[in-house]
């Protein structure tokens, strides 16, 4: 193939992105089906870099954490690296997600991923509401990512997951599914994602669909400066749509902050959950360290830890985007075949 006709097929797949992007997104804006669909934990595994940002990080990603929410962003993996998050729900719950991931020679990206929550012990109670027995609530997701550059502007990525979850002695389990497609231009990133579609989960003889999700965003990315301004509208299968924006600021390479806003749409703005979320991001040493808190209504002063490493890194420590030798959360130039 010419490169003339290359730069064809790059251009239309381009357009096609932004065509998606910005074509109507269908919602239950009353909210019209929640509470009907399993495995709603899967929409809480945002790691302190995005929920910082109020959860805006599709189209500006390029790290396993962003992978969660855009398989495509797993393509600008540069090398094998590991990351962590943990937090402590208002509930008394614990949240926990996990990854591993590298680069195949043919240069097709993979993420290996965990994520278990649990709600701790849950005391029951019978018709007349008095005390029970005591049981325990756990769930948990396995996944697999792959992701892969098409041509030097777009990425696209799948990602298959095992789920389960355990109440006391009853337990259900099924799959899940997402896709995502990411196209730069310049300082502009656009992107496309869909999570937890298809598959669905067996519990107790009853058959229940996954908590799908559409979502659409776009990022300006200045390397130069470390500014990075993002904006996402995520439309719900069973739920309300909710508009995410935020912004990141690296300072010397070596440091973060951060800070967004996440508010529920299709609701008076008296009713609307919904606030702003700050965080910080540092390097110390070979690693590179994230803390968020969510401090709107929705999340009730939810706070996440996160932590960083690309084992084959020797020397030097982590930095920061737009710093040389950078392997943290990372905001490369664009994908690479090779």
């Amino acid at each position: 193939m010419g490169a003339r006709a290359r730069m064809r097929m790059q251009s239309l797949a381009l357009v096609a992105t932004l065509v998606a992007l910005f074509a109507p997104m269908r919602a239950r804006a009353d909210g019209e089906g929640s509470g009907t669909r399993a495995a709603s934990f899967l929409q809480t595994a945002a790691a302190p870099r995005w929920s910082a940002m109020g959860g805006a990080g599709l189209a500006s990603g390029g790290d396993l954490s962003s992978a969660v929410w855009n398989a495509a962003s797993l393509a600008s993996l540069s090398e094998a690296r590991w990351e962590v998050m943990h937090a402590e729900l208002p509930s008394g719950g614990q949240l926990s997600w996990g990854s591993l991931g590298g680069r195949h020679p043919g240069g097709t990206r993979w993420a290996l991923t965990a994520l278990h929550r649990s709600e701790g012990d849950i005391e029951g109670r019978d018709a007349s509401n008095q005390p029970t027995q005591t049981f325990t609530a756990q769930s948990l997701a396995l996944g697999l990512t792959l992701a892969r550059p098409v041509g030097s502007l777009l990425s696209v990525g799948g990602t298959a997951r095992y789920v389960g979850e355990h109440i006391g002695a009853t337990h259900g389990n099924g799959l899940a599914f997402g896709f995502g497609a990411q196209a730069r231009l310049g300082v502009l990133r656009v992107a496309i994602s869909g999570q937890d579609f298809g598959g669905g989960m067996r519990w107790e003889h009853q058959q229940w669909a996954m908590p799908a999700t559409l979502a659409a965003g776009f990022a300006l990315v200045h390397e130069g400066s470390g500014l990075t301004l993002a904006t996402d509208l995520a439309s719900p299968a069973a739920g309300l749509r909710s508009l995410r924006t935020g912004a990141e600021w690296t300072i010397g390479g070596r440091a973060a902050l951060r800070t967004g806003w996440r508010q529920e749409l299709g609701v008076s703005s008296a009713d609307a959950p919904g606030g702003p979320s700050f965080g910080l991001g540092l390097a110390v040493g070979a690693m590179w360290l994230d803390y968020s808190i969510e401090s709107g209504a929705r999340s009730e002063g939810v706070q996440r830890v996160g932590l960083s490493l690309a084992p084959g890194r020797r020397g030097g420590g982590l930095a920061l985007p737009g710093s040389p030798g950078f392997v943290g959360p990372t905001l490369p130039p664009g994908p690479t075949r090779d």
